[in-house]
C-alpha cells in the first residue's frame, strides 16, 4: 500500500530537481530563521539569553550544510596554505575593521571579548573549511579509485 509513496527507484534528473529543491528550501528557512532572530533581538530588544536555542539551531543547521556539501561533495577546492592565509587575513581585517568603525577602539583590557574573537574566529572558520574540504577530496579520491 505504501509502496508507492516511498519508491526510492528515481531516475537521476528527478533526484537532481528534488535535491536542488531541497537546498532552495533550506536556504528560505535559514534566511527567515535569521531575520526571525534579528527582528526579536533588534526591534523587540529581547537578551540574547531568550533567543539562544533558535540561534544554536540557525547555526547547526548553516554548518551542518556547508560541512556536509564539503564533505560529501568534494567539489569545493581545498586551500593551500597561502590562499588559507590570505582568506584569514582578508576576513579579520573585514570583521576587525567593521568592529573598529561601529564600536571604536576598545580597552586593551577588554581584549577577550573584543579583539579575541575577531582575529580567532576566522582563523577556526578557515581552519575547519580546509580540514573538511580536505576529508571531502580525499573521499571522492578513494571512490575514484576504487572504481
Amino acid at each position: 500500500m505504501f509502496k508507492e509513496l516511498f519508491d526510492s527507484s528515481n531516475d537521476e534528473r528527478s533526484s537532481y530537481v528534488t535535491g536542488r529543491c531541497a537546498v532552495i528550501f533550506l536556504g528560505i528557512t535559514q534566511i527567515l530563521l535569521l531575520l526571525a532572530l534579528l527582528r526579536r533581538r533588534y526591534l523587540l530588544h529581547q537578551p540574547s539569553g531568550d533567543i539562544w536555542d533558535i540561534q544554536v539551531i540557525l547555526l547547526v543547521s548553516i554548518f551542518g550544510y556547508i560541512g556536509a556539501r564539503l564533505f560529501l561533495g568534494g567539489a569545493l577546492p581545498v586551500l593551500s596554505l597561502k590562499a588559507a592565509l590570505a582568506g584569514y587575513f582578508i576576513l579579520a581585517a573585514i570583521i576587525t575593521g567593521g568592529c573598529l568603525i561601529f564600536l571604536g577602539v576598545p580597552d586593551p583590557s577588554e581584549w577577550a571579548n573584543t579583539w579575541l574573537p575577531a582575529l580567532l574566529g576566522p582563523a577556526i572558520v578557515i581552519s575547519l573549511y580546509s580540514f573538511l574540504a580536505w576529508l571531502g577530496r580525499k573521499r571522492i579520491d578513494r571512490m575514484l579509485e576504487d572504481k
